[in-house]
Order: C-alpha cells, then structure tokens, then sequence
C-alpha cells in the first residue's frame, strides 16, 4: 500500500514538474535571445503603444528590439483548477498583444521586445503594435496637478493587509513543537528555541499597525479616458490580469466596493487623484473621496482574523497527529515532578557504577553486537544472536570456524544444482531444466568420505535420475531434490552448533546490555536461510561485528548478576517524556486559546463586514455617478 501510495504521489506531481521543466527551458532560451544583438530600436509611436503593457507587467524600460522566428506553439496545462495557456516561439514565452494571434502562422517571423520572463511582439507579418489597440491605449493620461498626501491618507496607506508573512512564521513555530515528541536529543532544545523565537516574529508581524515608508507620498491629479485591458501574464498563464488605465500610463487600483458599484466604468473621461506609490485611486470628484468612504464606514480586517484562525485549526492537527493521547501527555508531564532524571553515560563503567533507576530516560550512543541467547530449533538448542538485546562492552565472544567438512557445507549451500529459468516459462513451470548433475555426484562422494550420514538414501535418489549432466526434471522434483541435500547437511550443521552453544553462552560476561522492551525477539542467524552453514556465518558476523547505534527512551526495568547490568529500556516513549508532554500541553492550550479567540473574532468580524458592505453599498447606489471630464 505505500508503494501505491508513492506511485500515485509522483503521478500527482508529474504534471508540476513538467510545468517545472517547461520553465526552465523557457528562461534559458529567453537568455539566448537576449545575448544576441538587437535589430533595431522602438520607434516612438511603438513605445507609447506599449505603455500599458509597462504599466501592467512591469515590462521596464527596454527599446531594444530583437528577432525571434519559427513556429508559434501554444501550451495548455490544468493548474489551480482551471486550464490555462500560453503561447512560446523558439522556447521562448511571448505575449501576443491585441489581435496579434490571427497574424500567427505556421512560420513566423516576430520582432520583440525582452520582458523579465517573457518577449512581447510589437511587429510581426501584418500585425503592427503601433497601430493595434485603441486610440486611449495610444495616448497618454494629462497631469493637472500634484501635492502630498495628507496625514489620514498616510495612515490609511500604511494600514497592514493580511498577515501571510505572519502566518508563515506561526506555522512554522506550531511545527517545532513536533520535534520533542520524536526524541531529537539536543537539537530539540534548539529546535524549540527556534520555534519560540519564530512564534515571537509572528506575534510582532500580526501586531504591527503601520506598514510601508513613512514619508508622505505623491498625490497626482490625471485626466484622461478610463480602459480595461485584459492580460495574461505568460510567466502566470492560470492569472487573467484586468488593469484599468486611465490613458495609457496611469494604472488605478480600484477599491473593491467602488468597482462593483458600477457607477466607475471604462470609455468616460475622468479626472482623478492617484497615490503615486501604490496607484490606489484616492478620488474622482465631488462626492467621490475614498478616504470620506472608509471613515464612514472603516474595513473590517476579516483576512486577518481567518488566517490565525487556520492557523490555530492547523496547529491543533498537529498536535493530534505528532503523538500520542492528551490523557497519556499529561501523565508523562507529571513526571517532570517525580525524582527521574535524563542519563546520557557516553560510558558503559558509569552505568554500572551508578545504575539508572525504573523510569529514569535513557539516551546514549554505543558501539555494540547483538548478544546470543538460546533458542531451540529442530531439536536442538542453538545460541542465535538477539538483536534486540545488544550488548555494550564486556568480554569479546570469540565465535570459532565451525567443526563440519567443508565438502558437507558445499553440498547444503543449493550451488551444485543450478535450475536454468526463462520468462517463457512463467512463474510456476511444470519442468524445469537443471544442470549440474555430475558435479551434485561429485560433491555427494567428497561428503560421504568427510563422515556424511544417509549417503545410501541420497545415492539411491540419484540413481532414478539421467547420467548426463542435464536434464528436464518435473519442478516438485527438483524442489525435492535440493530439499533432501540441505536437510542432510544442515544436520550435521545444527550437530556441531549445538555443541559449541554452551561455550559461546558462557564467554558472554561483563558489560552492559540493552533490551528493546516493545520489540518481538529477533533471531538473525536462526536458519533465516534454510542453510545452516549460511546462517551460521552470520550469528558469527552480528556477534563480533560491533555497530554503532543510538538507544533512547524510558527505563522499564534493569536486572545485573554482579558482572553484567540489563536495562529494559521502551523506546516507543521518548527519553524527555516528560518535558515533551509539558511542552505537547503547552502547544496544546495555546493552539485551542488561539483557536477560540480568532474565531470569536472571525465571527464577529464576518457579521460586521456584511453590514459594512451593504451600507457601503447602499450609499454608493444612491450616488451620482463621476462627473465626465472631457479634454481640454
């Protein structure tokens, strides 16, 4: 199931990283058009053509003009919800100002001016920038008049929009409080430094009640035609761009309530006053005062209040999901008032001198191997490496050569008969070709000789089969055949290894053993194979190869017999279990606390922000539309 999980979260981001992939070639084949020498410059009439587009996009003040030819390819992706598209020649992203698609063909030939990330074509067959478009668009807004903006519009313009960088840097500070229920050792006190501190950015960034320069601003008064112009940004296919422009230079920012009024609407002659800084549209005339507007009906800061309230709802998952119960957090808290301590002995002596008592957290790095316990395995008591229980210093296990013939292990180990498999056969084949069978006789006699017992019942089972070294043989016989071989020698195998197990119980003394309290026991070298020689090989290697490992948590239990000091430790329960269940309360209460008083305060601010826009609306229903200013 988690594969199929993965499969499915590549194939949902597959058409992301296409996207991805498509940009990147985008961006490199606009630098290779812009390192090549320009053809020309605008000409006049072109450069006030594309002043709105300046305007809009941010195009800068580029007059350079370069050549870009071939076919025009259009590009279509489902992003956000909706589909959107975007046009490209050479690799290259271009905007197609105007009617400038019904000019494209299957060869083209584009003169375009460089963007930050895309090219906009002023010439290209029959299509002229120059004389596309509107008059209005041509033709630019007249300035009247200018002065600075008074101390209420200054305060109005500095008022904070919504919170994203403070909502960031809260969620960010709710996911530090994770780190103590995974046990990080030191780095979680950084951590929860970090996360502190990032809380307090937040705090001050949502608190903070004035934004932006602090110097007045220019307050322009233009005269000119009002125009909606239309644009996708090709860096941002899915975003469809409406800019209103008064002439061809001067974009305005709306506000919301007055664009939905649908008193301000495009083609009529307009004088305005415009903040230079941000373009908000300050006034249009008599009875038209943005500033009259918002302090008879001040905004309700709604955005505010619903992002910390996401944010407190997201908290609030997070700590559901990083751990475990409320009940059983609060229970590891109390802890904090008990006499259990942190032990991080870098040093098994220490341990043994000073022993850790039950509940006491345990967090040390060790080199160690896995001890030996016995286990019974066909009839026979064998001393199997435990990985669960791992042993830190004492006396070294010296594991010895085992005491079988060499020519035995080879004739258990499956390699003299080699069974030959071919895709065509399927996954279960009646017959199966082997090979080998000369060499299978040969190893049976060098067994026999080195003291191999039931040679007589493995020779008779060779008899029945063909003198040659191949054969076709049904699979349950070749099953049978390998099984009955292996048997035989792990036998002798499982003999010899229980001889040695006393010796090998006996010379683990000394040191200190870790036991995972909540693991099932684990038997590496227990014929995990079905090869006794094989596993064999491997209790030697886990229990004279040390490893290095980290073993954290909570002291269930401990036992020692003078020479050797066992501590039963749980590791499912972090080894500051009690100072992560006080920090999990903490994050706790104050994600619920943040969570009740945002939305106490979204609730309130949603029913103000309602009558607030029906009143405001009311009365702008009731208002003479702007007076038309025509030219002069």
């Amino acid at each position: 199931m988690k594969i199929v999980a993965v499969l499915f979260m590549l194939l949902a981001a597959l058409p992301l990283l296409l996207h991805h992939i498509a940009r990147c070639e985008a961006r490199c084949a606009l630098n290779r058009l812009s390192r090549q020498p320009p053809i020309r410059e605008l000409s006049e009439e072109e450069n006030a053509a594309l002043e709105p587009f300046r305007t809009c996009l941010d195009l800068g003040a580029g007059t350079e003009v370069h050549l870009l030819e071939g076919p025009c390819v259009e590009h279509r992706i489902w992003m956000r919800g909706v589909s959107s598209g975007w046009h490209s020649i050479g690799s290259v992203r271009i905007l197609l100002p105007f009617n400038a698609l019904e000019h494209v063909g299957p060869a083209n030939r584009a003169e375009v001016v460089l963007s930050r990330g895309f090219a906009v074509v002023v010439r290209m067959g029959a299509f002229e920038i120059a004389t596309a478009g509107t008059r209005t668009l041509r033709t630019a807004a007249r300035q009247i008049s200018e002065r600075c903006e008074t101390e209420e519009e200054g305060a109005q313009r500095r008022r904070p929009k919504a919170p994203w960088a403070a909502t960031t840097l809260a969620l960010a500070a709710g996911a530090c409080g994770v780190l103590p229920q995974m046990d990080g050792g030191r780095w979680t006190g950084y951590a929860l430094a970090v996360g502190l501190t990032l809380a307090a950015a937040a705090f001050f960034l949502y608190r903070r009640r004035q934004v932006g320069p602090r110097a007045p601003q220019r307050i322009v008064r233009v005269r000119g035609r009002l125009s909606a112009l239309d644009i996708v940004d090709p860096c941002e296919a899915t975003y469809t761009h409406r800019v209103m422009l008064l002439g061809s230079n001067q974009r305005l920012v709306i506000d919301p309530v007055w664009g939905l009024s649908g008193a301000i609407k495009p083609g009529r002659w307009l004088e305005a006053e415009v903040c230079a800084l941000d373009r908000r549209l300050l006034s249009l005339g008599p009875g038209w005062c943005l500033q009259d507007d918002l302090r008879r009906f001040p905004p309700v800061p709604v955005v505010r209040h619903l992002l910390m309230f996401i944010t407190a709802l997201a908290s609030l998952m997070l700590v559901f999901w990083s751990g475990d119960p409320p009940q059983v957090q609060a229970q590891r808290a109390a802890e904090l008032a008990g006499p259990g301590v942190l032990r991080g002995d870098a040093l098994p002596a220490t341990l043994l001198d000073t022993p850790p008592t039950v509940g006491d957290g345990m967090r040390v790095t060790a080199t160690t191997t896995c001890e030996l316990v016995p286990r019974m395995h066909g009839g026979y008591m064998l001393a199997v490496p435990d990985c669960t229980r791992l042993r830190w210093a004492g006396t070294p296990v010296h594991v010895p050569p085992l005491a079988v013939a060499a020519s035995i292990l080879r004739l258990g180990s499956d390699n003299a008969l080699r069974v030959h498999w071919h895709r065509d056969d399927g996954p279960f084949p009646a017959y199966q070709a082997v090979s080998g069978l000369v060499a299978l006789r040969q190893e049976l006699d060098a067994a026999c000789e080195d003291g191999l017992t039931a040679c007589a019942s493995l020779r008779a089972r060779l008899a029945t089969l063909p003198q040659d070294d191949t054969a076709v043989l049904p699979r349950q016989s070749v099953n049978g055949i390998q099984h009955t071989f292996r048997e035989a020698a792990n036998t002798h195998v499982l003999v010899a290894w229980a001889a040695a197990t006393p010796g090998l119980l006996v010379a683990q003394r000394g040191g200190v053993v870790l036991v995972d309290a909540g693991a099932k026991p684990s038997h590496a070298g227990a014929l995990a194979s079905g090869v006794a020689g094989r596993d064999w090989e491997r209790m030697r290697e886990a229990v004279t190869t040390a490893r290095q490992t980290t073993w954290s948590g909570i002291l269930q239990s401990r036992s020692s017999d003078g020479r050797t000091l066992w501590l039963e430790v749980d590791r499912e329960r972090p080894a500051n279990g009690a100072f992560a269940g006080l920090v999990y309360w903490v994050w706790l209460v104050g994600a619920a606390a943040l969570a009740m008083v945002q939305g106490f305060f979204l609730v309130r601010a949603l029913s103000r922000a309602n009558a607030r826009h029906a009143a405001f609306a009311n009365a702008l229903e009731q208002r003479p539309v702007p007076a038309a200013r025509w030219p002069e």
